[in-house]
């Protein structure tokens, strides 16, 4: 699976769009779809995570991962 999630960067800069892909229990994210072939910016182990949805925005969820 594989599409655009807007991704919180810090409060000067705000939410901004990146390319997920969700492969193998594996969450990875680019800068964008062009950047695919130079690597994932980081890459999320979904079973290590907890995931929260937001209880006002269904959209809207958080992932919480050890370190």
């Amino acid at each position: 699976m594989e599409r655009v999630l807007c991704k919180w960067t810090n409060y000067l800069i705000g939410w901004q769009p990146r390319w997920f892909v969700l492969n193998n229990r594996i969450l990875s994210y680019y800068d964008s779809q062009d950047d695919v072939c130079k690597g994932s910016k980081r890459s999320i182990k979904m079973a290590v995570c907890e995931i929260k949805v937001d209880p006002a925005d269904d959209t809207r969820m958080e992932l919480i991962f050890p370190g």
